[in-house]
């Protein structure tokens, strides 16, 4: 049996372990170095954060992320698609802003477009016809209020339809161009705690 592998045997004695050993070194190396480097070697850390500032010689300078205002608009969208209630909320909102916008160009009765072009006179006139819409709009308020007491003190039944149904923003009952009787009165004061019975 000795002489079927006698050829096996010589080479495994002329092996030896030289390339082996050569093999293990490199390895070794390579793990010390490795972990030499995890221990020593300086690591730049990177912090996401929507709110950050330079500090450069004592002086701040705020840093705002270029992709901060896409990320929060992706995220809306992805809400106001998936949400039923969100989206109802916001077109009711949209409606009634809508809804001030035709009133208040519709109480800009002299021009369709602002002619000035100073910024002061044009704020002027913006703020001006916002103060008359929202006049016209109380006036309008107060008005429903007093009709609808009168129904109701009739005995008409008011529910939370009918009362929905009404809009501040009425205008057929204004008369823009009309001449305007001034003249003194005593008014009664105005009860801001009406309270219906519904």
């Amino acid at each position: 049996m000795a002489t079927a592998f006698s050829r096996t045997l010589r080479s495994l004695r002329a092996d030896g372990f030289g390339r082996s050993a050569l093999a293990l070194l490199l390895a070794a190396l390579f793990v010390a170095g490795w972990a030499a480097w995890s221990v020593l070697a300086r690591v730049t850390l990177y912090e996401i954060s929507s709110n950050a500032r330079i500090e450069v010689d004592r002086a701040i300078y705020p840093i705002q992320s270029p992709l901060l205002g896409r990320v929060v608009r992706t995220i809306f969208l992805l809400e106001y698609i998936s949400d039923d209630a969100l989206r109802q909320v916001i077109q009711a909102a949209q409606n009634k802003c809508e809804g001030f916008n035709n009133f208040a160009q519709w109480a800009y009765f002299g021009s369709d477009i602002i002619e000035e072009n100073v910024r002061e006179d044009q704020l002027k006139i913006i703020k001006y016809n916002h103060l008359i819409a929202n006049l016209m709009i109380f006036h309008n308020c107060h008005t429903m209020t007093q009709a609808l007491k009168e129904l109701e003190a009739e005995g008409m039944k008011l529910t939370p339809e009918l009362a929905a149904a009404f809009s501040p923003y009425r205008t057929h009952h204004a008369n823009r161009f009309g001449t305007y009787e001034l003249r003194e009165r005593d008014l009664e004061p105005i009860d801001y705690g009406v309270t219906f019975q519904m």
